[in-house]
């Protein structure tokens, strides 16, 4: 399993497809009925009813509203024992599953892994505490014990709720590679983490005499001087908008068993004082030079210096700014990442609170909720010419790739 999906999960509460064991199972030397705790758990979320995979977490301890805590296991497990353990036994058919060990923060957790399968699964002989002819099925955080004539009434009452689409709105990191934002992937934005805003100065008139005079020590004639040197404000300028400004997108997942088509999601933030935002498509373009050409020929003119809007819109909503995104169809269990996005910029640190609504084509009635995000505001590492020149040298490789 990837450090991504492993940190998604760390970041979850424990649901109908995940459970936190803050120890290993009792396993070798350990009798039935301790080892029946385990069989149970595996019956318990195989059965569960979810398009998800399904995860049980060892030496992990939940922590609400916040990142599972990593406690470790001595890891004495072995994937084969535990898949002859499980599949010898008296099943009506066999789970598929896997069992694997892995180190994060340094320590060492347990993950078994459940595909989603067809079900159910039951015993037809008692073991340890579990009887024949019982399901075991994982309900939120508890688990459920139905007979399978139980199970089929159930089941029956789920297949109308699985005709209703089940949508999942979330804030996403969305590539952006060109500067000033460099961002090379789509990922799931983390709670845990804020966005990152800084606050900029802009090159005093003396800091850009002095990039001026490395450029007559190179040679550069100095009747080009006032050019180049409106070019260093203007990219100055461009270069503090993209510290303080950061791209935020946005990410769908259809959870349900239904395909949804036309969905429309619209999000709302109350803007507050020293809060702004700007649509990809307003924020400036990356400035170029369009004469005297031999002394800029370290920045080539670049056709790729405007941002892509993209599939979202911002717009103004009396005193909130609303963003909007029309999704055309999404099927089951996929997850898609807005191609567009908008841009936050933050005064102070805080955080944001965004209002949305769903609505589609077959969706009996709106989605609504709330998306939080927090918004750390700090001064640059570097001096503002340090942070300058690092920025020239990456538009330069950029350019050159490009190019």
């Amino acid at each position: 399993m990837d450090s991504q999906k492993i940190e998604r999960l760390l970041h979850e509460c424990e649901c109908t497809f995940l459970d936190f064991k803050t120890t290993e199972y009792p396993f070798y030397n350990a009798s039935d009925t301790q080892k029946s705790e385990l069989l149970k758990d595996i019956f318990a979320l195989a059965n569960a009813d979810t398009a998800e995979s399904r995860f049980i977490l060892m030496g992990v301890e939940e922590r609400k509203g916040k990142r599972a805590g990593i406690l470790g296991i001595n890891a004495q497990l072995k994937d084969n024992d535990l898949q002859q353990f499980v599949n010898t036994k008296p099943l009506n058919k066999p789970i598929v599953f896997q069992y694997e060990v892995l180190t994060v923060d340094g320590l060492t957790i347990g993950i078994v892994s459940i595909p989603v399968q067809e079900g159910p699964f039951y015993l037809r002989a008692d073991y340890g505490k579990l009887r024949k002819n019982i399901v075991y099925c994982r309900q939120g955080s508890s688990t459920a014990e139905l007979t399978p004539d139980e199970l089929l009434h159930v089941g029956r009452r789920q297949a109308l709720s699985d005709k209703i689409p089940k949508l999942e709105l979330s804030l996403a990191q969305v590539a952006v590679p060109s500067p000033p934002f460099n961002l090379s992937e789509n990922v799931l934005w983390d709670p845990a983490m804020a966005l990152e805003v800084k606050r900029v100065f802009q090159l005093s008139p003396h800091e850009i005499q002095k990039l001026i005079q490395e450029d007559i020590g190179a040679g550069l004639p100095e009747v080009y001087l006032s050019e180049r040197s409106r070019f260093y404000q203007q990219l100055d300028k461009f270069r503090a908008l993209g510290l303080m400004f950061r791209p935020i997108g946005l990410h769908l997942l259809n959870s349900g068993q239904v395909s949804v088509s036309d969905v429309r999601i619209a999000l709302q933030l109350m803007t507050a004082k020293g809060i702004q935002v700007l649509s990809a498509k307003d924020f400036p373009p990356r400035p170029v030079v369009r004469q005297v050409r031999e002394i800029f020929r370290d920045f080539p003119e670049a056709s790729h210096t405007r941002l892509v809007s993209g599939d979202l819109t911002v717009r103004k909503h009396g005193e909130a700014q609303a963003i909007d995104w029309a999704v055309p169809k999404i099927i089951p269990a996929e997850r898609k990442f807005s191609t567009g996005f908008f841009l936050i910029a933050a005064a102070e640190s805080c955080t944001l609170s965004f209002t949305f609504s769903v609505l589609a084509e077959n969706l009996p009635f709106p989605i609504s909720g709330e998306l939080e995000l927090r918004v750390a505001v700090s001064d640059p590492i570097e001096p503002g010419l340090v942070s300058f020149k690092i920025f020239r040298d990456q538009l330069e490789e950029y350019d050159k790739m490009r190019n």
